[in-house]
């Protein structure tokens, strides 16, 4: 009786080229203990230190750090609904209501998002922390409201 093949380390079926990086980069940091040697220049920091704080802190000690990809696919997917909820705000604070509904509908239709939304990657997480502040920014430049001075 011949052995069948066991099925690879990895529980996810499709990869981002940059999933394994980020978690080998994360992995790097806990075996060597400093992240001098990783180089992202491209992306922000908190994806690694993400994958860095699960893998520590989360991930059972007999499995492959891949494991923690779908618990960071859960989290990055969750982030990603935060930020329709926060296009949804903008645009009612923006006009109206139904302009924030239309905003989000346009947003979750966005064959980029819907692409990239089941890989865990820094994208929604720049998405969610820059809207709040591009709104900020929009409040800040926008004229008082006149008052009227009836006596």
């Amino acid at each position: 009786m011949t052995r069948r093949p066991t099925r690879s380390y990895c529980p996810v079926v499709e990869l981002n080229t940059d999933e394994p990086a980020f978690n080998l980069a994360a992995q790097t940091i806990i075996d060597s203990g400093s992240a001098r040697s990783i180089s992202f220049d491209a992306y922000p920091p908190g994806i690694i230190t993400l994958n860095y704080l699960l893998i520590n802190y989360v991930k059972p000690t007999d499995v492959h750090f891949a494991a923690v990809l779908p618990l960071l696919r859960l989290m990055t997917i969750t982030v990603w609904m935060l930020a329709v909820v926060v296009v949804a705000l903008i645009g009612a604070q923006l006009a109206r209501p139904l302009t924030g509904l239309m905003a989000a509908a346009i947003w979750v239709a966005n064959p980029w998002v819907v692409e990239r939304v089941r890989f865990a990657l820094p994208d929604a997480y720049v998405t969610f922390f820059t809207l709040p502040y591009c709104s900020g920014v929009h409040a800040i430049d926008r004229p008082a409201p006149a008052t009227s001075s009836a006596r």
